[in-house]
Formats: structure tokens, sequence, C-alpha cells
């Protein structure tokens, strides 16, 4: 087989699958602007008939977003920063300091690196 023609076959069969994979986001984000009756309408449409900015407005009105953005960020930020000092010191004490130990250390950290953190979830779950 050509390798042009395989390329474009590949492409073809990408570019399928890419239309198939966002297809439901763009569903949903086109259903934002809709009534709620336009949406609950069968057969349902992709495209609204009339497009309204009501939905954002009565979440915004109704529930405090802003809030909950400015409260996510602050989490976030504290627990990123946090983490990279600590590692960054961590990493710092054990490759340039000659700490005793750290021959062990540094196996432990990439056995647990191998383990991931959703096989303790049943455990967990069943524990409490």
């Amino acid at each position: 087989m050509n390798k042009n023609l395989k390329n474009i076959i590949i492409y073809l069969g990408l570019t399928i699958w890419l239309i198939i994979a966002i297809l439901p986001f763009v569903w949903m984000f086109l259903s934002s602007f809709k009534p709620i009756a336009e949406v609950l309408t069968y057969p349902p449409t992709l495209w609204p008939k009339r497009f309204s900015f009501d939905n954002y407005v009565k979440a915004f009105t109704l529930i405090p977003y802003l809030r909950y953005i400015i409260n996510s960020v602050i989490i976030t930020g504290v627990a990123t920063c946090s983490v990279i000092i600590l590692s960054t010191m961590a990493a710092y004490s054990i490759t340039i300091l000659k700490v005793p130990g750290a021959g062990l250390f540094i196996p432990l950290v990439l056995l647990g690196l191998l383990v991931p953190p959703q096989s303790g979830f049943i455990p967990i779950f069943m524990f409490v």
C-alpha cells in the first residue's frame, strides 16, 4: 500500500474519531443556550432555534459561582505551592546533602510511583 494512502486512511479515521469524541461537548455547549422547553423536545436539535443567555444569568444569580471559583483558585494555589516547595526541599536534601538513608528513600519513592492511587480506593471504602 502506498504510504500516502495509508496516511490518508489513518487521518480520516482519526478525524472521524475526533468528531465522535467532540460531539457530546458541542451538544452540551449549544444546549446551554437553549430554553428548557427546547432542550426537552423530541426529536432533539443540535442548533438552538433562539440563543438565550437566561440559563447563565440564572446560574450565576442563584448560586455564588464566583465565590466557588475564588475558593478553588485559593485552595489549588496553596496546595500547588506547598507541594512545589516541599518537593524541592526534599529533592535538595536527598541529592545534594548526604543524608543517611537516602539510598533507601529513592527506591521507596519510585516503588510508590509504581502503585496507582486508585488501587487504594476499595480498601479505604471497605474500611469506612
